[in-house]
């Protein structure tokens, strides 16, 4: 088997540095713009009278909460293996557990914990987070789903 690309084998580094250049990068735009530090979910204040920064930040720890609880819940049915190799083999096909909703679970919790705990990033940043987290996912299950056919 040919070795896999460097991107799918570091694929939790370029998650880190996704989220790193989404925090850094938001908050140079946050600060230019507002002079300070504005997480996404603190633009929600002005629309419910002063308790939207509350209301979000709350919205967003139960997103990226029920994001984690996903996760988990599809990695424990995977050996630890099959999680952290650098080439997408299995020996069998899940069908239990997310799996028997989701053909990937794992992936689909880090597009929905791009959405909540990408909140806490500035808006621009959030944008970001979230569509680099998609397009990123999208490329490693298309490589998953090439070499695994």
């Amino acid at each position: 088997m040919v070795k896999p690309p460097s991107w799918y084998r570091f694929r939790s580094a370029v998650f880190a540095s996704i989220f790193a250049a989404g925090f850094l990068g938001g908050w140079a735009v946050s600060f230019a713009v507002n002079g300070r530090y504005l997480a996404a979910f603190a633009d929600l204040d002005s629309h419910w009278d002063g308790g939207g920064v509350a209301i979000g930040a709350a919205i967003a720890l139960a997103i990226a909460v029920g994001a984690f609880t996903l996760r988990v819940w599809g990695a424990s049915y995977l050996s630890a293996t099959t999680v952290w190799d650098e080439k997408p083999q299995s020996e069998v096909l899940v069908q239990s557990g997310p799996f028997a909703f989701v053909r990937h679970p794992l992936y689909l919790g880090n597009v929905v914990l791009a959405l909540g705990l990408g909140a806490a990033a500035p808006l621009a940043g959030w944008i970001f987070i979230f569509a680099a987290t998609l397009l990123f996912v999208r490329a490693l299950i298309r490589y998953e789903d090439e070499r695994l056919s």
